[in-house]
């Protein structure tokens, strides 16, 4: 299991001091976005980053992407994008409605939207995972897990976080369902609504619990911290350490 940061964690830093707060937390690599740090538009630009990436000895994670299913956008872009990153794995979110808001016919165009992505990916050798996250079709993980059940494509994953005023119990019934899907997971804590430090309340028992459960899962993946306390570095370098710690 690898550790990593997500460069949206940080949209204020340039790319190169992202890359200087993930080597000096000691995670295996970053997740880099495409809205500031990695704009799917100059492939020279993002080979730079990804270079000065593994400089400092950590690697590409993934690409999170802002291509949102169903806005009718090109994806081309971003694949061309991961791919001169040297990474396998996209990040992209399932339309801005969840299940309940579409109709059948518009519930299916998403399904074969994502089908032809899947094939793009897999003729490239890249996998797409959706975002696991609420006004989307990865709202909640019944909706996830049978979406991505419809498309059926091994290039089409999905994500997973814990939401936000569910118990850890009910997060942990969710991800069994998420977990045939399972690439990458997003890692915050909050207490009271208020974004805290992982060690802060029940933070490090609900992802030692996680932590245990995504570990039983086949094949190889990364937890990455998504925000912060304070939106800081010192925050994340904080919640890193205990990444680090729980994830050997």
């Amino acid at each position: 299991m690898k550790t990593g940061l997500t460069s949206v964690s940080f949209r204020k830093l340039s790319a190169e001091e992202v890359i200087e707060v993930a080597a000096k937390a000691g995670v295996d690599g970053i997740e880099w976005g495409s809205d500031v740090h990695v704009p799917p538009t100059n492939t020279e630009y993002a080979k730079e980053i990804a270079e000065k990436t593994r400089e400092k000895g950590l690697e590409v994670i993934s690409y999170a992407s802002y291509f949102y299913l169903g806005e009718n956008s090109d994806f081309a872009p971003f694949i061309d994008t991961a791919v001169a990153m040297g990474t396998k794995y996209i990040r992209i979110w399932g339309g801005k409605k969840e299940r309940h808001e579409l109709s059948d016919e518009q519930y299916e165009a998403l399904v074969e939207e994502t089908k032809k992505i899947g094939k793009m990916a897999a003729e490239k050798g890249v996998i797409v995972s959706l975002e696991y996250h609420q006004h989307s079709i990865t709202a909640t993980a019944v909706d996830a897990a049978k979406f991505a059940s419809d498309v059926d494509m091994p290039s089409i994953r999905l994500y997973w976080q814990s939401i936000l005023n569910r118990s850890l119990e009910d997060n942990l019934a969710d991800f069994e369902l998420v977990a045939p899907y399972l690439t990458n997971v997003h890692v915050f804590n909050y207490v009271d609504g208020k974004q805290e430090l992982l060690e802060t309340g029940d933070g490090i028992k609900n992802w030692t619990a996680y932590i245990e459960r995504i570990k039983k899962v086949p094949g190889e993946r990364a937890i990455m911290t998504e925000f912060c306390k304070g939106g800081l570095p010192e925050s994340f370098i904080a919640d890193a350490a205990v990444l680090n710690r729980l994830a050997k």
